[in-house]
């Protein structure tokens, strides 16, 4: 069968929508086409107040992740000016990791933000620009540590991206404060689905870690994050020492579900 719409006109010359099927079928063993037709109005008139209802709805989404970004930047502003005022480099670097965790999660809702689809961002683009907000954070440039990323379209929505780039933001961080030391080197980020199960990999080609480094162990804030954040997501994490450091994440692609 098929279906097809009109405009109809009624006596009082009123234009209105019609909705006509046709199917094929015999009378008397003849091959004929039945046309029926009906008075579509109401359906329009529900459909369009359901897409304004849509739109609307879209919009205080939309209003409500630039809020929140805009939110997270004055919070991240603040605790910048704040280190400004301090002599002690230990609570200034404490404030700017800080800052740093504020952003990672800012960018969430700024993708959100800027993207048609408010329910989902594009992971390879978000870990680029965590990346690169971290070289400039430690003032660093791309022609000393390379970013290497390397993701296949992978899309995730806010609850499993703002841990993920936390966590994306921890590992980064533990490679630029502790991979290089003369300041050069490589930072590869990698994300892809096997199997229903997301593997992410943060790599450096630096000094590595201490030959008695125990991840569960670990008593720097930042692994500390990581490990919680890993839980949250329901994943697993290990690490491979035998070039430079790696850090590889597996977590369910369904994890929140149910």
């Amino acid at each position: 069968h098929q279906t097809l719409e009109f405009w109809g006109k009624r006596k009082n010359n009123e234009i209105f929508p019609i909705e006509v099927k046709l199917n094929k079928g015999t009378y008397f063993g003849q091959d004929v086409v039945v046309a029926v037709a009906r008075d579509i109005t109401l359906r329009k008139k529900d459909e369009k107040r359901l897409k304004r209802s849509l739109d609307e709805k879209e919009a205080m989404v939309q209003e409500v992740h630039h809020r929140v970004k805009n939110n997270m930047q004055v919070v991240s502003s603040l605790l910048g000016l704040q280190s400004m005022y301090l002599d002690d480099n230990e609570v200034q670097n404490a404030l700017q990791e800080s800052q740093n965790r504020v952003q990672s999660m800012a960018m969430v809702h700024e993708k959100l933000y800027q993207s048609k689809n408010l329910s989902s961002i594009d992971m390879a683009d978000y870990m680029h620009q965590i990346a690169h907000y971290l070289l400039d954070s430690y003032h660093l440039k791309s022609n000393q540590i390379k970013i290497i990323i390397k993701a296949e379209k992978v899309e995730m929505d806010i609850k499993t991206a703002s841990p993920l780039g936390l966590i994306i933001n921890e590992l980064i961080t533990n490679s630029l404060k502790y991979a290089f030391p003369d300041g050069k080197g490589e930072l590869t980020l990698k994300i892809s689905l096997i199997n229903d199960c997301y593997h992410l990999t943060v790599s450096d080609d630096g000094v590595g870690l201490p030959d008695d480094f125990q991840l569960d162990s670990a008593e720097t804030l930042g692994l500390q994050l990581v490990n919680r954040l890993v839980q949250q997501i329901r994943g697993s994490i290990e690490w491979d020492g035998s070039k430079g450091t790696a850090f590889i994440i597996k977590f369910p692609s369904k994890h929140l579900e149910g």
